[in-house]
């Protein structure tokens, strides 16, 4: 993971890297205080719930990318209501 920037107390970490939820829990435990957390990809049937329930109160948004979106947006439903999340779609370039 490399931090890339930090806005207003806010840390921007770029962990492409990070292929599952274990290795994404690291890499958010290792951001600091507030994230704004891009995630997404292809989970290959990984659970995403107790990823977001541990980092909940880190997160200052989260934009979610790639093919299984609709896991991470429900995960985000249920455990983290309040964080404003962004769902960027195929094609969407604007």
């Amino acid at each position: 993971a490399e931090r890339v920037a930090e806005v207003d107390g806010v840390g921007y970490v770029d962990d492409s890297k990070a292929t599952n939820p274990h290795a994404a829990a690291a890499s958010l435990a290792a951001a600091g205080e507030h994230v704004v957390w891009i995630a997404g990809g292809l989970l290959k049937g990984a659970s995403v719930d107790e990823l977001v329930a541990r980092h909940a109160g880190r997160l200052r948004g989260v934009v979610v990318i790639g093919t299984d979106r609709s896991e991470i947006l429900g995960a985000l439903a249920r455990h983290a209501p309040e964080v404003p999340v962004s769902e960027v779609v195929a094609g969407d370039d604007g």
